[in-house]
């Protein structure tokens, strides 16, 4: 049992921590009297915060990030859109340099569009957020 008692509540002796990056993201849990970066299944404690979307499926990080100079559907950056609306300056500014498509969708939010399998999908900032939690919690 890695809990014990106080004051009715439960004090746990583990925790995990995600961290979702702009760059990259990592996982830790607290062991003792410290936090502890676990490494990925690649062995590094750094998952690239990239998602990449080909006729075979999805890649999720250090190897989304080699796709990313040779296939345009490899999405990156992606928390730069969290809040923003398409409109915006930096929305703007970003989009220019980047080589996956993003429109607006009905409200004016970002919409990210790739090819997956040789169909054509929409995904908001938070879907693609939601894939990398996905390859975080494995």
């Amino acid at each position: 049992d890695l809990s014990r008692g106080y004051d009715g509540f439960r004090i746990f002796d583990a925790a995990v921590g995600i961290d979702l990056g702009t760059c990259n993201s990592l996982v830790g849990v607290w062991q003792g009297d410290r936090a502890v970066i676990l490494p990925n299944d690649e062995g590094y404690r750094k998952t690239p915060s990239y998602v990449a979307f080909s006729d075979e499926g999805r890649v999720v990080g250090e190897a989304a990030k080699h796709y990313a100079s040779v296939n345009a559907n490899t999405v990156f950056d992606i928390k730069r859109l969290i809040g923003r609306k398409f409109a915006d300056k930096c929305v703007q500014s970003d989009v220019a340099h980047w080589p996956f498509r993003v429109t607006a969708d009905y409200h004016g939010d970002p919409l990210i569009l790739v090819v997956e399998c040789g169909e054509g999908k929409a995904f908001t900032p938070v879907d693609i957020l939601g894939i990398l939690l996905g390859k975080m919690k494995e």
